[in-house]
């Protein structure tokens, strides 16, 4: 099962226009953004990496 929580992130606007950039890039919403990050993050430090992640664009509406 994945679990999901909601929360709110405050970031500096350099991190958000980073996002975005990112996100038109790849099609995708910045919280996929925020997620793959974490993810590739927890795997450069040898933690286990999620069974599973969201589909591209499926957080679209959150942006």
């Amino acid at each position: 099962m994945n679990a999901e929580v909601r929360m709110t992130v405050r970031l500096p606007k350099w991190a958000v226009d980073f996002l975005d950039k990112v996100g038109e890039e790849n099609f995708t919403s910045r919280n996929a953004e925020i997620v793959r990050s974490v993810k590739e993050r927890m795997e450069a430090a040898g933690g286990a990496s999620p069974n599973s992640t969201p589909a591209a664009g499926s957080e679209a509406a959150a942006r």
